[in-house]
């Protein structure tokens, strides 16, 4: 990893329209409810302003890494030091060949004992 580029900042004015296409981009790719959700939440196109208050602060963890492994090593050793409790890795994948190798699992799948 020692070509990845990692940034851990509070949340910026200027991330509210960025963070709002990952997020609403994620419902549409996986076929979620949109209704009820942060998909058609207000405060989504606003996440600066939402965690503007006392005691309240979104981080931003940025990651230019060469593959998923080193996405996943920055999220476990950021969430070993304590600094950070809960971190979500998103990886752009193509939802269609993932269903189809797991349609192809599926099919092949034994339980223990059978």
């Amino acid at each position: 990893m020692s070509n990845s580029t990692i940034e851990i900042r509070e949340i910026q004015p200027e991330d509210n329209k960025q963070m709002e296409a990952v997020i609403r981009e994620v419902f549409i790719e996986y076929n979620l409810p949109l209704v009820g959700t942060a998909y058609a939440d207000a405060e989504t196109p606003k996440m600066f302003e939402s965690y503007a208050g006392d005691k309240e602060v979104y981080f931003v963890v940025t990651v230019d890494a060469p593959n998923f492994e080193s996405a996943a090593a920055v999220k476990l050793a950021t969430e070993a030091s304590g600094a950070v409790t809960n971190l979500n890795i998103m990886e752009p994948i193509n939802i269609n060949n993932a269903a189809k190798i797991a349609a192809k699992a599926a099919g092949s799948y034994k339980p223990p004992g059978k």
